[in-house]
């Protein structure tokens, strides 16, 4: 997985492991998309869930099914099968 996260005072893009995040909806808040909907990813999920400054936007997997109960799961407005699409 991998995570890219934008703010509103980034010019750049921070990388970490797990989510990849798009434009700011507001200043502080981020929309993230998940890149896997493995076991792994309910933890990150569960977390990225608890943050009140996040909006899950998007849920990636191979799997097109597991993609979209994920995304249903955690309320993410859309889904996709493969990262380039997202």
């Amino acid at each position: 997985m991998q995570i890219a996260a934008e703010s509103a005072e980034e010019t750049g893009v921070e990388v970490n492991a797990g989510v990849a995040a798009f434009v700011p909806l507001a200043p502080g808040t981020v929309r993230v998309g998940v890149i896997g909907s493995g076991r792994i990813a309910e933890e990150h999920l569960r977390f990225l869930q608890s943050q009140h400054n996040l909006v899950l936007a998007a849920v990636c997997d191979l799997s097109p099914e597991l993609a979209r109960r994920t995304a249903a799961q955690v309320d993410a407005s859309e889904w996709h099968p493969d990262y380039p699409r997202m």
